[in-house]
């Protein structure tokens, strides 16, 4: 071999390494988030979809919070840095407040959002019915690119490897550029797939409306063996753990599969069929099925350990475990709560519909949502500051320049303590009237900030109001609120349409010697409560004057 052919070779295996190196820790540092008790970042919490979360969670059924959506919600939540992420079938993504719920932003589909969210850095990956995967901006919510596929997705995304790995009911599983939206590489099952890959070892695991589990190259998409089970569609998501991979089929059985060659390890067989996707703990497998139970298994060997029945169906709803307690949902419109290690009842709660969705435990709190549109949040409410602006009303829409005005704020105390703090209103960027508040915890109150136009242009001026930020506030999203429009013109101008005539006259003849309110303020010309000759007098002024 030549030095030039020997050194060519050595660059090459190199290089080879290199990038060995740094897809394993491109993994690795994605699942190393996964390791917070703060975060539940994908469906099942992880690339290899455990469900297992080491947070503490919740002893009792006790609301922190609830959100209500346009619509049913399928899709189980995300939660990072402090915010939680949800789809809805109202073809919104949504992203909260993890104490509050207080709405940070929400992105417009173009149809119903069944699956989950996965969020890896600052990006928000998610599919959708009208085709799309999305990836966003996770802080704002901004599209940053979005991939069509040929139909529906419903099954939710895991990133790994630098690429999006996600199926679609056109039959394709898809690894996209996580950066881009770039196809890397689609395999084709032979049907449709609502079922959510899981990774490991450099593999991606997956099930299919063929009936089979499928396993392939994660970086290349080769096949590498697939698995057929007695029915025609497998709707589970894969579960992977200690060499095994766990899945649920249409055929009432869950299996354990070899994740190297395929090969069956034992089916459990169940009353109906098992949509729902298996949770792993302590050697332990935890599954729902349609047959109204929640059953937990032996890992190793499939033989049953408990079950508990609820009332109704356990479709797609899969178990999370977190603090020795199993929470799922069911068709019955409850969430329950089991003891992990004997299946008896801890607690359970009525949504006020059906729940297929998944819950996520992050923060010692469980987040899951139901068709009644909530999304809840289970565990006791961290104490937290949160000042909210509600209303935003001026008391007029036109005004005579130089006239004077209110705007009416209504603020309140959402937090857990006492605040004080600073209201200002604005006309466009100019601060009219500033007033210090306080309020007790959950308390609100309507204070009048004043408005002499006297020196501002006859145009539109857009009304808000900004509440300062208290110390220890995060969620700051609600202190500031803008509403109502303003237009400053000519003085008895009653109507805003530019021009002082019979139709402003008339509406102060309408409204002679009422008081405001119930009349209208605009009549008020002069703003003396009152509805009477000297407004007639401004307008008498000002007859025939146009803007």
């Amino acid at each position: 071999m030549t030095r030039t052919r020997h050194n060519l070779l050595l660059m090459l295996l190199l290089s080879s390494a290199i990038a060995t190196v740094l897809s394993i820790q491109h993994v690795k540092s994605n699942i190393a988030t996964l390791g917070s008790v703060d975060s539940w970042p994908m469906f099942r919490g992880g690339l290899s979809h455990t469900g297992y979360s080491q947070s503490t969670a919740p002893n009792d059924n006790t609301t922190s919070w609830k959100y209500q959506t346009g619509y049913w919600i399928s899709s189980s939540a995300a939660v990072v840095g402090g915010k939680v992420y949800v789809g809805s079938y109202d073809g919104n993504v949504y992203s909260f407040d993890v104490l509050t719920g207080g709405l940070f932003w929400r992105f417009k589909t173009g149809a119903g959002v069944t699956p989950s969210p996965s969020i890896f850095g600052n990006n928000l990956y998610i599919g959708s019915s009208d085709g799309f995967v999305y990836s966003l901006n996770a802080s704002t919510g901004g599209l940053i690119w979005k991939y069509k596929t040929g139909d529906r997705v419903d099954s939710s995304p895991a990133v790994a490897y630098g690429n999006v790995y996600i199926g679609s009911a056109d039959g394709y599983l898809y690894s996209l550029n996580a950066s881009t939206g770039a196809l890397v590489w689609k395999y084709p099952t032979g049907a449709g797939i609502d079922s959510s890959p899981a990774i490991a070892d450099g593999k991606v695991y997956v099930g299919s409306y063929s009936g089979f589990v499928y396993c392939l190259d994660a970086l290349t998409g080769a096949f590498v063996w697939a698995f057929q089970t007695g029915a025609s569609i497998v709707v589970s998501s894969p579960a992977v753990a200690n060499g095994s991979v766990y899945i649920g089929s249409e055929d009432r059985y869950v299996y354990s599969l070899n994740a190297s060659t395929g090969g069956m390890n034992w089916r459990f067989q169940t009353g109906d069929m098992v949509m729902s996707s298996p949770a792993i703990a302590s050697n332990r497998i935890y599954v729902g099925s349609s047959d109204h139970n929640v059953y937990s298994l032996n890992a190793s060997s499939g033989a049953l350990i408990w079950s508990f029945q609820t009332a109704d169906m356990v479709l797609e709803s899969s178990p999370a475990i977190a603090d020795d307690k199993v929470y799922i949902g069911s068709w019955d419109s409850y969430v329950y709560c089991l003891n992990a290690t004997s299946g008896g009842l801890v607690w359970r709660f009525k949504t006020g519909a059906n729940v297929v969705a998944s819950p996520s435990v992050a923060s010692g709190k469980v987040f899951i949502g139901s068709y009644d549109h909530y999304l809840y949040s289970f565990g006791l409410a961290t104490p937290f500051h949160d000042i909210s602006i509600i209303s935003v009303k001026p008391t007029k829409t036109a005004v005579g320049q130089n006239y004077s005005l209110a705007v009416n704020v209504t603020i309140e105390n959402r937090g857990s303590f006492r605040e004080s703090f600073n209201v200002t209103a604005y006309a466009n960027a100019t601060s009219l009237q500033t007033k210090n508040v306080t309020l007790e915890s959950g308390d609100q109150t309507t204070i009048s900030l004043a408005w002499n136009t006297t020196g501002f242009s006859k145009v539109n001026y857009f009304i808000r109001a900004n509440a300062t930020r208290v110390s220890g506030e995060t969620f700051t999203v609600d202190n500031t609120l803008q509403n109502g429009v303003v237009e400053i013109t000519i003085p008895g101008d009653v109507n805003g349409d530019l021009v002082v005539d019979i139709a402003d006259a008339s509406l102060i003849g309408v409204n002679w010697q009422r008081t405001v309110p119930p009349a209208p303020s605009n009549a008020d010309i002069n703003g003396d409560g009152i509805i009477d000759v000297s407004d007639a007098a401004i307008i008498g002024i000002n007859w025939q004057k146009q803007v």
